[in-house]
Protein backbone atom coordinates (compact mmCIF):
# COMPACT_ATOMS: atom_id res chain seq x y z
CA UNK A 1 0.00 0.00 0.00
CA UNK A 2 1.32 3.72 -0.68
CA UNK A 3 1.95 5.62 2.47
CA UNK A 4 -0.33 8.47 3.27
CA UNK A 5 0.28 11.84 1.67
CA UNK A 6 3.36 13.75 2.98
CA UNK A 7 5.40 10.12 4.04
CA UNK A 8 8.08 9.15 1.85
CA UNK A 9 7.55 11.00 -0.73
CA UNK A 10 10.89 10.63 -1.95
CA UNK A 11 10.44 7.07 -2.29
CA UNK A 12 7.11 7.98 -4.00
CA UNK A 13 9.17 10.05 -6.63
CA UNK A 14 11.72 7.32 -7.28
CA UNK A 15 8.93 4.55 -7.80
CA UNK A 16 7.16 6.75 -10.32
CA UNK A 17 10.88 7.89 -12.17
CA UNK A 18 11.32 3.60 -12.34
CA UNK A 19 7.81 3.55 -13.54
CA UNK A 20 8.69 6.38 -16.62
CA UNK A 21 11.54 4.74 -17.30
CA UNK A 22 10.18 1.46 -17.77
CA UNK A 23 7.06 2.90 -19.63
CA UNK A 24 9.88 4.55 -22.18
CA UNK A 25 11.54 1.21 -22.77
CA UNK A 26 9.25 -1.22 -22.79
CA UNK A 27 7.96 -1.95 -26.40
CA UNK A 28 4.65 -0.14 -26.01
CA UNK A 29 4.81 0.90 -22.68
CA UNK A 30 3.74 -0.28 -19.58
CA UNK A 31 0.06 -0.76 -21.00
CA UNK A 32 1.87 -3.30 -23.20
CA UNK A 33 4.07 -4.90 -20.51
CA UNK A 34 0.52 -5.36 -18.51
CA UNK A 35 -1.66 -6.64 -21.21
CA UNK A 36 0.99 -8.66 -22.23
CA UNK A 37 1.24 -10.20 -18.76
CA UNK A 38 -2.55 -10.83 -18.44
CA UNK A 39 -2.30 -13.00 -21.69
CA UNK A 40 0.91 -14.94 -20.78
CA UNK A 41 -0.93 -16.05 -16.96
CA UNK A 42 -4.65 -16.57 -19.34
CA UNK A 43 -2.51 -18.59 -21.68
CA UNK A 44 -0.97 -20.04 -18.33
CA UNK A 45 -4.08 -20.98 -16.88
CA UNK A 46 -5.43 -22.85 -19.81
CA UNK A 47 -2.09 -24.89 -19.99
CA UNK A 48 -1.15 -23.44 -23.80
CA UNK A 49 2.23 -24.85 -24.16
CA UNK A 50 3.89 -21.57 -26.08
CA UNK A 51 6.92 -24.21 -27.30
CA UNK A 52 4.18 -27.02 -28.95
CA UNK A 53 5.55 -28.30 -31.94
CA UNK A 54 9.05 -26.75 -31.13
CA UNK A 55 11.64 -29.05 -30.94
CA UNK A 56 15.12 -28.44 -29.48
CA UNK A 57 17.86 -29.41 -32.10
CA UNK A 58 21.85 -29.58 -31.96
CA UNK A 59 23.14 -26.97 -34.33
CA UNK A 60 24.59 -28.86 -37.72
CA UNK A 61 28.62 -29.22 -37.20
CA UNK A 62 28.77 -27.32 -40.14
CA UNK A 63 27.88 -24.40 -38.66
CA UNK A 64 30.30 -24.28 -35.29
CA UNK A 65 33.03 -22.29 -35.16
CA UNK A 66 36.41 -23.61 -33.37
CA UNK A 67 37.92 -21.21 -31.41
CA UNK A 68 41.65 -21.73 -29.90
CA UNK A 69 43.29 -19.36 -27.32
CA UNK A 70 46.34 -18.71 -29.17
CA UNK A 71 44.62 -18.01 -31.90
CA UNK A 72 44.43 -14.11 -33.09
CA UNK A 73 40.79 -14.76 -33.75
CA UNK A 74 39.72 -16.08 -30.68
CA UNK A 75 41.55 -12.90 -29.11
CA UNK A 76 39.62 -10.58 -31.05
CA UNK A 77 36.03 -12.21 -29.76
CA UNK A 78 37.17 -12.65 -26.15
CA UNK A 79 38.10 -8.34 -26.53
CA UNK A 80 34.51 -7.92 -28.04
CA UNK A 81 33.09 -10.21 -25.37
CA UNK A 82 35.02 -8.37 -22.83
CA UNK A 83 33.72 -5.09 -23.83
CA UNK A 84 30.67 -5.94 -23.40
CA UNK A 85 30.67 -7.70 -19.92
CA UNK A 86 29.57 -4.50 -18.47
CA UNK A 87 26.00 -4.93 -19.59
CA UNK A 88 25.77 -8.89 -19.16
CA UNK A 89 23.55 -10.15 -16.73
CA UNK A 90 22.66 -13.85 -16.13
CA UNK A 91 19.22 -15.19 -15.54
CA UNK A 92 18.77 -18.84 -13.47
CA UNK A 93 15.24 -20.00 -14.14
CA UNK A 94 14.54 -22.09 -11.08
CA UNK A 95 12.67 -25.25 -13.06
CA UNK A 96 11.16 -28.33 -13.09
CA UNK A 97 11.72 -31.65 -14.95
CA UNK A 98 10.40 -30.47 -17.98
CA UNK A 99 7.27 -32.88 -18.06
CA UNK A 100 4.89 -29.91 -18.76
CA UNK A 101 6.71 -29.78 -22.53
CA UNK A 102 7.90 -33.43 -22.76
CA UNK A 103 11.68 -32.70 -22.94
CA UNK A 104 13.80 -34.15 -20.41
CA UNK A 105 16.90 -33.19 -22.00
CA UNK A 106 18.82 -29.94 -20.99
CA UNK A 107 17.62 -27.03 -19.92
Amino acid sequence: SCPPAGEAEPDKARFLEQCHGLDQRYPGGLRAYVANARRLLAESAAAVNPLAGWRPTVPAAELETKLYPVDSEFRRFEEIGLSEAAGLCFVLPAGGLGERLRFSGGK
